[in-house]
């Protein structure tokens, strides 16, 4: 089990850049106002910005919860 050392939440974001330090895991839901497009879980280092990148969705956003783990 990883030590929790923060906690964001990603809601209705079209991007989002994960806090600047350390290291985050993550995982979001990817849709748009009608459907459900895909679900992303991962990890990166802080700084990184995240995109639903689904050109076949326009308006595709994400909603989630980042956890830095280092």
């Amino acid at each position: 089990a990883y030590g929790l050392k923060g906690m964001d939440m990603i809601i209705a974001r079209t991007t989002y850049t994960l806090p600047g330090y350390g290291t985050w895991k993550y995982m979001y839901l990817v849709a748009t106002d009608s459907e459900f497009v895909d679900m992303v879980i991962g990890e990166n280092a802080g700084g990184t910005t995240l995109v639903p990148n689904y050109p076949s969705y326009p308006g595709a956003f994400m909603d989630g919860i980042a956890f830095r783990s280092a």
